[in-house]
């Protein structure tokens, strides 16, 4: 029997993109994020104004990867920062609670249109293609990355990548795990343990997502700038600090401007 469809063509709600808009952003994932923002923020059940009326629609990265799922939660980040750098998007912080540092993202219409006015629809990316943003500065068109490697399918190739992947496992940097956790020891003059299974786990994850030594750092800093004194100081213990859902909030708090305050 003939088969009359396929799982992998479209059997749910798409994502449009226009190619013209791809080409002028210089990123195919950039142009559908971008989209995707327009879509929630006309959407009337959706978003916030802020004081000058100005509509905004709220997101967690992870919110997003579920939208963009061939994504990692760092290409997601980069992405987004990406827009915001062109002055395409807008961020604001219209959160209840002054803990909550979800960004709030909306369109700046007029710097759209200005860079899609550079470019004409017959204007197709190639390898190394710059395209400018609003203030003449260059963004190379790059590969993403994925949440999932493309395997290779020859077996001449196989054997090269299994090679390649035993090697790189070898020379992986080394999770930090003593280190992040004597940090917040000496930030709080707690005990928790470097070898606590659950403890490597949290930092082991976030590693994998691409944070470093110094995130880890900056949200202890930024917890215990926020906290100490107050009865939220219990919660400078890494379930709570090192978690998916509140770690990368934790990071752009952006309230260390003064001086990082670096134990001795």
């Amino acid at each position: 029997m003939v088969s009359n469809s396929s799982p992998l063509l479209i059997n749910e709600s798409p994502l449009q993109v226009l190619p013209s808009l791809a080409v002028a952003l210089g990123n195919i994932n950039e142009a559908i994020i971008l989209q995707q923002i327009q879509y929630w923020l006309k959407n009337p059940k959706s978003g916030r104004l802020d004081d000058q009326g100005h509509k905004y629609i709220r997101d967690t990265v992870s919110e997003w990867n579920a939208q963009f799922p061939w994504l990692t939660e760092r290409a997601i980040k980069t992405r987004l920062k990406s827009l915001k750098d062109k002055g395409i998007i807008l961020t604001a912080n219209l959160n209840k609670s002054k803990y909550d540092r979800t960004n709030w993202y909306s369109i700046d219409y007029d710097a759209l249109n200005k860079l899609m006015q550079m470019h004409s629809e017959e204007t197709s990316p190639s390898e190394g293609k710059k395209v400018h943003d609003q203030k003449g500065r260059n963004f190379p068109i790059k590969s993403e990355e994925t949440s999932q490697p493309i395997p290779k399918t020859s077996t001449k190739t196989s054997s090269e990548t299994s090679t390649n992947k035993n090697s790189a496992s070898k020379d992986a940097p080394r999770i930090p795990y003593k280190e992040v956790i004597d940090y917040l020891n000496q930030k709080t003059g707690a005990h928790y343990k470097p070898s606590s299974k659950a403890n490597q786990r949290l930092i082991k994850a976030r590693f994998k997502e691409g944070y470093k030594l110094d995130d880890f750092k900056t949200v202890i800093d930024n917890k215990a700038f926020d906290w100490q004194g107050t009865p939220y100081w219990k919660y400078m213990r890494p379930s709570t600090l090192f978690g998916a859902s509140k770690f990368d909030g934790y990071l752009n708090a952006n309230n260390l401007n003064q001086t990082r305050n670096t134990p001795a």
